[in-house]
């Protein structure tokens, strides 16, 4: 089945429902919701079969049966939830804004009956009415699956969130909470998805519907006595106010007590929803709830901020400490080494002074002791000896320093020779390389091929041939092999010999050739023009070869076939002229 192609059943249908009476119209539209149950979702057929309804205008007639009382139609309240259900499938996935009239008109209507029929459920339930024996769920179970398609049906079609606020049903269905407390949950969460879906559809609500709401509202706050319908009404305000500013005012001026009786359900789970709406009713706007929610975020950002910044100094702290300490202790014990490296050079010091003096005062003893001993005549001769010794050191050490002095200059000034002597050689040699590049290399020496040898010079070399072999006489070699390898050796030279002459009678024949061309060229050259020729000059160019006047006359035959062609054949360059001869 194509996308193109309608549901048999479907047409099927439509065609019943056109010639049915009213009252059998929603038990022929109940076998809509047995073909939308038969495909598995986002299925090609499930697709063709909700395209089908809405192109034969079925779902028009769902809406219209919402709206018949179904106390006399077979099935009861199911069939009409079962309606409901087809009718909220396929506008969920139906761009049904093509037709002005259902978006605008009937879409809406329909809710407005669903929303009957929901007040219908909840009137079943606080009455205790039992439902028939046909009706297979009970009435909570088919109550909860509206609410959900209508939950759904709004998500996809925000415009109908006006109209279904502005519902009285609606209200109706919040003021009965003693046995129906799961409608009014419901009903609160419908209008809560409503608001979140359209924000808009808030400020077009009329103020009559706006205080009845808000008066049901604070009721259930006030006079309620579940937990959970007090967090629910109280979500709810928030969500009102936060919509549409101006509502705080009315709550700040109709309900001037109300912030004294929320205080009784603290400490029952919704205590942040309760001290939102208490700073509300406490500050009068929104605006400053809103400056006081940016001064408490800002308050926990910087504290959040603060807390983060000294933990990583702390951390960064961590890190940093065993490298502090370590560098502290490498310090200390550098310090340490140099006061005991200081210490021991002033001992050190203080000891040579000490030892200089104890050595200069052994001498000056000794020296006492020496002037002591000597007789008295022969101390003048001791002082004046002792005076020579010191002078000739005090000598010795000054031409060792003079020496010293001299040897290093001397020594500084080899090197420099030394090195300016491989400087002037590497120069030379770099120099000579570079002329020797320069010139051309010379072409090796021409091997001299004599014709002949002179009877002299056969007679000498066979001499030194008879001594070199009289010398190296060969051992094992007969005489016939000698001859052999001598006569082998005679044949070698003698085809190198003929070799040689082919290739010098060659180049005499390429030497004549030139000679022709450089011959005829000349004789090119001399020609006279064609008015002062002569038939001497016109011989002097004839040739003798027969091969040669027979390209000529070809070629003079192809040239004259060319100059006949047509002109369209001779438009390219390359024109293919062949002779076939005479």
């Amino acid at each position: 089945m194509g996308d193109s192609e309608d549901n048999s059943e479907v047409v099927r249908i439509a065609g019943e429902v056109s010639d049915a009476e009213d009252s059998k119209i929603p038990n022929l539209l109940l076998q809509l919701k047995e073909l939308l149950d038969q495909y598995p979702e986002d299925s090609k057929g499930l697709r063709v079969v909700r395209r089908t309804i809405w192109k034969y205008d079925l779902l028009s007639w769902c809406a219209i049966c919402l709206s018949y009382d179904y106390a006399k139609i077979k099935g009861g309240l199911q069939t009409a939830a079962t309606i409901a259900n087809v009718l909220c499938d396929c506008c969920c996935f139906i761009d049904v804004t093509e037709s002005q009239e259902f978006s605008q008109s009937t879409l809406p209507a329909a809710v407005q009956s669903c929303l009957k029929l929901l007040r219908q459920f909840q009137q079943h339930i606080v009455d205790s009415i039992k439902p028939p024996s046909t009706q297979l769920k009970p009435d909570a179970q088919l109550a909860g699956e509206i609410f959900s398609q209508l939950r759904q049906l709004i998500s996809t079609h925000p415009h109908l969130c006006t109209s279904m606020l502005n519902s009285k049903d609606l209200l109706r269905l919040m003021m009965e909470d003693d046995l129906g407390k799961d409608f009014v949950l419901n009903t609160i969460s419908l209008i809560r998805r409503a608001i979140r879906v359209n924000k808009h559809s808030i400020q077009q609500i009329t103020k009559t519907n706006m205080q009845l709401l808000l008066d049901e509202l604070v009721y259930k706050l006030t006079a309620s006595s579940d937990d959970d319908l007090a967090h629910a009404s109280t979500s709810l305000i928030i969500t009102l106010t936060e919509s549409h500013h101006p509502i705080l005012n009315i709550l700040v001026t109709r309900f001037k007590g109300l912030k004294a009786v929320l205080g009784r359900w603290s400490d029952h789970g919704f205590d942040r929803d309760l001290e939102l709406l208490m700073s509300l009713l406490e500050t009068g706007s929104v605006e400053n709830v809103l400056i006081s929610k940016q001064k408490k975020a800002a308050n926990t950002i910087w504290a959040y901020y603060i807390g983060w910044k000294t933990r990583t100094r702390m951390n960064k702290l961590k890190q940093s400490l065993p490298k502090l300490q370590q560098s502290f202790r490498r310090k200390r014990s550098e310090r340490k080494s140099e006061e005991e490296q200081r210490k021991w050079e002033e001992q050190e010091k203080v000891e040579m002074k000490l030892e200089r003096k104890r050595s200069f005062r052994k001498s000056k003893e000794k020296h006492l002791h020496a002037l002591e001993i000597l007789p008295a005549d022969q101390i003048n001769q001791h002082i004046r000896a002792q005076e020579r010794e010191a002078a000739t050191r005090i000598q010795a050490h000054w031409r060792a320093h003079m020496q010293r002095k001299v040897f290093i200059e001397e020594k500084r000034q080899k090197k420099k020779s030394v090195a300016a002597v491989v400087i002037q050689r590497a120069y030379r040699n770099s120099s000579k390389r570079d002329t020797s590049r320069s010139k051309p290399t010379p072409p090796p020496p021409a091997l001299e091929v004599r014709s002949k040898i002179s009877e002299e010079r056969r007679e000498e070399l066979k001499t030194k041939i008879e001594h070199w072999q009289a010398i190296h006489k060969r051992i094992g070699v007969s005489h016939e092999v000698a001859s052999a390898n001598h006569k082998r050796a005679q044949e070698m030279l003698l085809e190198y010999r003929c070799r040689e002459l082919k290739g010098n009678s060659g180049k005499q024949k390429v030497d004549v050739v030139l000679a022709r061309i450089h011959t005829q060229l000349q004789t090119l050259n001399d020609l006279p023009s064609l008015d002062a020729a002569s038939r001497a000059d016109i011989a002097n160019l004839s040739c003798n070869a027969q091969v040669t006047q027979n390209a000529a006359l070809m070629e003079h035959n192809k040239q004259l076939r060319f100059v006949d062609l047509p002109w369209w054949k001779r438009l390219g360059d390359n024109a293919d002229v062949t002779w076939d001869g005479w």
